[in-house]
């Protein structure tokens, strides 16, 4: 049995807060850093960031859509880093929530394996 080879994007938290931390109230903001890994042996080409505010830290259908970046590739072996910002909206407040990064793969190759493409950080302060 041969492993298959072609790219895989690896997500992962390189930092979380919320602002302000003291009281995390409708108006806060999510800010966040996310590490894109490409450790697979081909670029991964165009690829969409996909972020969601969740009551759990499964990626379901009922979780909130937060935002998205889109972004142009990663070669074989490197890191890319996405920012991430969110205001939270009039009578929102973050805490208890889980923020969860999706990366998805645009154009071809595609990604080698996708059950590594999700990052879960939380509960959020």
């Amino acid at each position: 049995c041969s492993r298959p080879t072609g790219p895989d994007a690896v997500p992962r938290w390189l930092s979380v807060a919320v602002q302000p931390a003291r009281r995390p109230r409708a108006g806060s903001q999510v800010r966040g850093q996310l590490e894109i890994a490409n450790p697979g042996d081909a670029s991964l080409g165009q690829y969409d960031v996909r972020f969601f505010l969740s009551q759990d830290s499964k990626l379901d259908a009922s979780d909130t859509p937060a935002g998205h970046v889109m972004r142009s590739g990663i070669s074989a072996g490197r890191r890319g880093n996405v920012q991430f910002l969110y205001a939270c909206p009039r009578g929102f407040n973050p805490s208890g929530w889980y923020l969860i990064a999706q990366v998805v793969a645009l154009r071809p190759p595609a990604d080698v394996n996708v059950y590594d493409n999700v990052a879960v950080f939380g509960p959020l302060p």
